[in-house]
């Protein structure tokens, strides 16, 4: 089964109440941006772990990172734990397609450190996203289906963002 990139996005829309204004489309646009922002790192996941020979799959850090979204998410937590998982299987996604497309191909000479550089990059991402899931709860569903639609991913990267691009070569 696919999982697109935009799952998280669609629960999402799936979920919150109706209702618009100003201020509702700017927190749309920020939450929406912050999942892109998130969701485009996972290139940088896929290159260390295309580098270091790591699986795709961290269960332990799934697990740690949905027990910190009960604690810091309060009300919205159920919300809150669905797009963080929606994420992460996005993530798990873009990441495989990536090292299928490199497969074959030397390793990268610079790819960046996992846990020193990307992951705190995460979890400031996550940290934003979950301190907005209670803005965005409010927030009405054609709102966010218009920042949805906002949505750009790197034209190189596109086939690994998206369940119907194309494969590309390798790094």
């Amino acid at each position: 089964m696919k999982i697109c990139v935009a799952v998280g996005l669609w629960i999402l829309l799936a979920l919150v109440a109706l209702g618009s204004d100003r201020s509702e489309v700017r927190t749309a646009r920020r939450f929406i941006g912050l999942l892109q922002q998130r969701l485009l790192l996972s290139r940088q996941v896929a290159m260390a772990k295309f580098n270091s020979g790591a699986p795709v799959e961290d269960l332990k850090r799934e697990r740690e990172l949905l027990e910190k979204t009960l604690k810091v998410a309060g009300r919205g937590h159920e919300l809150a734990q669905r797009v963080l998982q929606s994420q992460i299987d996005a993530s798990k996604t873009a990441q495989r397609k990536f090292i299928a497309k490199w497969a074959g191909h030397p390793r990268f000479k610079h790819a960046p450190d996992l846990a020193r550089e990307i992951r705190p990059k995460l979890d400031k991402l996550t940290k934003e996203m979950l301190s907005m899931m209670r803005s965005v709860l409010g927030t009405s569903v054609p709102t966010l289906r218009r920042a949805a639609r906002r949505v750009r991913w790197p034209k190189q990267d596109v086939d690994c963002f998206s369940p119907h691009g194309r494969s590309r070569s390798g790094p």
